[in-house]
């Protein structure tokens, strides 16, 4: 994983810091790509865009390298791509996930968000709902 600095240049990821909130709690957002192989019915879903598997991980990857050079772009790209209501949220809050408490989610989408260090950008993480990008917040 990768840390990007407030100046946006890539770092080493930094040893994680306990929140506010306790070290089994972390603050994330995310960008949510759903594909064709999706059946689960999802409650938080903005769309359906109808794109295979392929085209998803294509996208994905895409978007990831986009917020690893650009990380600011985060809101815009959450506002176009994302296909989670999350997406919808307005300014910085846009694809926020809020606290998140450790076994909320999916193991695989739980490991990939808590060994994050603040501000870092997960890889692309497939779950449940599709393909995620988190970052962490706090």
């Amino acid at each position: 994983c990768i840390s990007i600095s407030p100046s946006g240049k890539a770092e080493a990821p930094a040893k994680r810091q306990k929140t506010a909130q306790g070290a089994d709690t972390v603050r994330g957002r995310h960008i949510l790509l759903r594909h064709q192989q999706v059946r689960q019915a999802d409650a938080m879903l903005r769309r359906d865009p109808g794109r295979t598997v392929q085209e998803t991980e294509e996208l994905a990857l895409k978007t990831l390298e986009t917020l690893l050079k650009t990380p600011n772009q985060f809101p815009k790209l959450c506002r176009e791509l994302s296909d989670c209501q999350t997406g919808e949220h307005p300014g910085q809050l846009c694809g926020d996930l809020g606290w998140i408490a450790k076994g909320q989610m999916d193991a695989p989408l739980d490991e990939a968000i808590f060994s994050l260090a603040v501000n870092e950008f997960s890889d692309v993480i497939s779950g449940s709902r599709g393909l995620h990008i988190f970052q962490r917040l706090a």
